[in-house]
């Protein structure tokens, strides 16, 4: 007994197609990537280079050792120290710094978020300068200057 098999055909055009949308994605995605490495700081040779975006977390980061980020992150509002050693001890060293240091952007930029924005506020209402020139005369008896 034969089994009746339907496969799905994909006609040439189609994958053309979708070729030809999958090329122009990476040619975009490259082009945003080589814009943002532009932005990109660079600091120190050899052994010691390390490469960042250049924001206020990474500034900061260059100054600070590894046990002190821990530290940090766990004084800005994120998981105790110790479950953020759990968790992150299987990494390099540049791997811990790197998700601690997004895990810090994202605390501070919920901060920023959570901060009440200023109220509006109210214009003064339009005055009439006629009516203002009226009464000012009908209260001095001189004539304004308006």
């Amino acid at each position: 007994m034969a089994k009746n098999k339907t496969t799905k055909k994909t006609t040439k055009s189609a994958v053309v197609k979708n070729t030809e949308k999958l090329v122009k994605s990476v040619k975009d995605t490259t082009a945003l990537l080589r814009e943002k490495a532009a932005t990109y700081v660079v600091t120190g040779k050899g052994k010691d280079r390390r490469i960042d975006n250049g924001d206020e977390v990474a500034a900061q980061l260059r100054e600070i050792d590894l046990d002190a980020l821990y530290t940090l992150v766990a004084k800005e509002g994120g998981p105790k120290e110790s479950e953020l050693r759990a968790k992150y001890e299987k990494l390099n060293k540049g791997m811990q710094r790197m998700n601690l240091g997004n895990r810090l952007r994202k605390l501070r930029s919920e901060e920023v978020a959570a901060t009440p924005k200023p109220k509006k506020t109210t214009k003064a209402p339009k005055v009439d300068k006629e009516k203002m020139k009226a009464v000012y005369e009908k209260a001095t008896g001189n004539a304004a200057n308006v």
